[in-house]
């Protein structure tokens, strides 16, 4: 975003072949240098200032392939004395000639890349300049934005034909025949209604910024030596201040941020006169998804909860019963294996095999005895508990008051 909180869109090209897709993705990481297409983005009203939005915007942006980036060479013919920077349209079929002459037709782009060529001084000397021939062109894009409350950023684009039912061939034709004015009144920015200065006092603000977008405030009457530049360094940084110059043309109300937080708050942009040029500012309604985080909120759902109350019932009851059961039963609890019980018990028969069966197979074998952890000495003073027949006569039922070893 820029310094007012508007969406700033990345230079297509510089994404293009991020992946084979339509859909471009823009990176995301800290350690990306993403080259943006201008300084100022689109203003977006709507985003709730908490939650998550994603959404999409179309924009159109200019873009400045430069072909070539020489110097020092020497001062071209058709260069005009009053600025140290010039920018202006040429044709194919007929080269730059000077501004003064009265035989120079206008010239202007008859169809995109439009060639733009630049002059620049390049030195202290007023006799060498930087030369840099390029192509101006103009496309449509689609922009996916998300949004962290407020915070947005672009994560995805597309490119989309130029025309469309709201930017005709018509509309086309007046840009590009315009486009000449704008390059020629753009260098001259730094000194609007002053009078106007000769080159020989120094580059102007946007010269030193393209030499060096970080050290180019203040006063100093040197030239910038614009040649050392690469043609893509070049031609990036030139699309970037002609974009910027482009978008503050036109919406500048809107620029300055200050805008309603609602959509439904805009109709003051719509409908409010303004002293300018500019007598309203529209902007373009789209479709958005909002994810909000909220607190937890418990609901009862009264089919789970009447599940809950049977099982948890059926449990207690279930608890509660082997309480009662280990209350009124005398038996010891030395049930593990039944066959092992057997092995070696006076009170139980030896099935054929004797001590060499497996559990398995003795069990197999007596699976039709009736069996009691009983009283084998009932007949005694004192009682005797062990496993052993019950159909033998042999061993009796326990009881409470009886003494037994």
């Amino acid at each position: 975003m820029d310094l007012w909180g508007n969406v700033k869109l990345p230079l297509y090209r510089t994404i293009e072949n991020s992946t084979p897709d339509e859909w471009k993705l823009v990176p995301n990481s800290t350690a990306a240098n993403i080259t943006y297409a201008s300084l100022i983005g689109i203003p977006v009203v709507g985003p709730p200032s908490v939650g998550f939005t994603s959404f999409n915007i179309e924009a159109r942006q200019w873009d400045l392939k430069c072909l070539s980036n020489e110097g020092p060479t020497d001062k071209p013919a058709d260069f005009t004395d009053d600025f140290s920077w010039q920018l202006q349209m040429y044709n194919d079929t007929q080269p730059p000639c000077r501004n003064n002459a009265t035989d120079c037709p206008t010239p202007w782009c008859y169809g995109y890349p439009c060639p733009i060529r630049s002059e620049s001084v390049a030195q202290d000397r007023e006799d060498k300049f930087s030369i840099a021939n390029c192509e101006l062109s103009f496309d449509k894009y689609e922009a996916g934005v998300r949004c962290n409350g407020t915070s947005c950023a672009v994560y995805k684009m597309r490119k989309l034909g130029l025309l469309d039912e709201d930017y005709p061939i018509g509309y086309d034709i007046v840009i590009r025949r315009f486009t000449s004015t704008l390059l020629g009144v753009m260098p001259s920015l730094d000194f609007y209604k002053t009078e106007t200065p000769r080159y020989h006092k120094g580059s102007t603000t946007m010269e030193k910024w393209i030499g060096d977008p970080s050290n180019f405030i203040g006063l100093g009457f040197v030239n910038v030596e614009l040649y050392k530049l690469s043609p893509q360094a070049f031609g990036e940084r030139l699309t970037i201040l002609y974009n910027t110059f482009w978008q503050s043309t036109y919406g500048t109300r809107a620029l300055g941020g200050n805008l309603p937080a609602s959509v439904m708050e805009t109709a003051w942009l719509n409908t409010t006169q303004t002293t300018d040029s500019v007598s309203s500012v529209k902007f373009v309604a789209t479709d958005a998804d909002v994810l909000q985080k909220t607190k937890p909120i418990y609901k009862t759902n009264w089919k789970w909860l009447t599940a809950l109350l049977v099982c948890s019932i059926v449990l207690l009851a279930a608890a509660y019963s082997g309480l009662v059961l280990k209350y009124i039963t005398l038996v010891p609890d030395i049930i593990g294996y039944a066959s092992s019980l057997t092995l070696l018990n006076p009170y139980f028969p030896t099935p054929t095999g004797g001590t060499t069966l497996s559990g398995l197979e003795r069990t197999a074998l007596l699976r039709d005895y009736p069996v009691r952890i009983g009283d084998v000495c009932p007949d005694e003073a004192v009682g005797a508990i062990a496993f052993a027949r019950s159909d033998m006569g042999s061993v009796g039922r326990l009881d409470r008051k009886r003494w037994y070893i």
